[in-house]
């Protein structure tokens, strides 16, 4: 799906890299205590993949055009989500090459991220960021599993359709670049989320293959529950079918061309760029 963008750059290539700049970068990436996994480059969007603790990587986007904002909350993310991997993602706009495509405010451009895992979990927490307390934070959540799968989160999040999937989506979505490994069956499930950002203290922890979803992922306790605990929240291990791969959508709004961004449909809150 981006035949047409490498059309377009073999007819309009980008102007060489300046040696030195190149030299300074490497010795940057060489100086900080952050190991860069990946970067490329999506359309307007710069990406990197970094790992490393929540103060090394914070130094590093600042220190290579990220602009992540320095303070109690951007240290409380890091915190937060470093506490349970050392593994973030940075993106940021090219603002000369985002108008150049004809983008504007609100635009956003989708990222699609395989890794494969044997807990899912969705981090929906980090929506708050920079978003005052007050504001709405709206944001749509797809899964497709093996079968109906246990949930848990804060409030706020609300279940709108879980059921199989039909043929008709699976084969649309077989259909779509790198998509082939979408199975013949699969559980849909389709969450809302509509909630103030001062309630957003929560991430979306998915249990499949009949286990149970994780109170630490879902940042809910820093310990697992026992299981007399969690028979008491109504929750128990059960029996389910085959595995099959986890897809995992996210829709937010877009934030603007001047620092990172995570896309957000419907509702422009600001969140800057970094993503577990």
């Amino acid at each position: 799906d981006w035949t047409l963008q490498r059309l377009q750059r073999e007819v309009n290539p980008p102007p060489p890299a300046d040696a030195t700049a190149t030299l300074e970068r490497a010795l940057q990436f060489a100086a900080a205590d952050v190991e860069v996994i990946l970067e490329t480059r999506i359309d307007s969007l710069d990406v990197v993949v970094l790992k490393g603790g929540g103060d090394d990587v914070l130094r590093w986007v600042n220190d290579n055009g990220f602009n992540l904002p320095e303070g109690p909350e951007t240290d409380h993310m890091l915190d937060y989500y470093g506490s349970r991997s050392p593994y973030f993602m940075a993106a940021r706009f090219d603002p000369v090459a985002a108008a150049a495509d004809g983008f504007v405010s609100g635009d956003g451009i989708p990222i699609q991220i395989t890794i494969p895992i044997d807990r899912p979990w969705v981090p929906l927490h980090i929506l708050h960021g920079a978003t005052p307390d007050s504001a709405i934070i709206e944001a749509d959540v797809f899964l497709l599993t093996p079968d109906r799968p246990n949930l848990l989160h804060g409030t706020g999040l609300t279940v709108e359709r879980s059921e199989w999937a039909n043929q008709l989506l699976l084969d649309d979505l077989r259909s779509d670049a790198n998509m082939e490994w979408i199975p013949e069956s699969g559980w849909f499930t389709y969450l809302e989320l509509e909630v103030e950002a001062e309630e957003l203290q929560y991430d979306l922890a998915i249990g499949v293959e009949g286990n149970r979803p994780s109170y630490v992922d879902a940042g809910l306790t820093r310990f697992e529950p026992t299981i007399d605990q969690l028979a008491s929240f109504g929750l128990h291990r059960k029996t389910s079918p085959i595995p099959m791969p986890l897809l995992l959508g996210l829709l937010f709004p877009v934030v603007g061309f001047a620092g990172g961004a995570v896309a957000v449909r419907r509702h422009k809150n600001r969140v800057r760029g970094l993503l577990r």
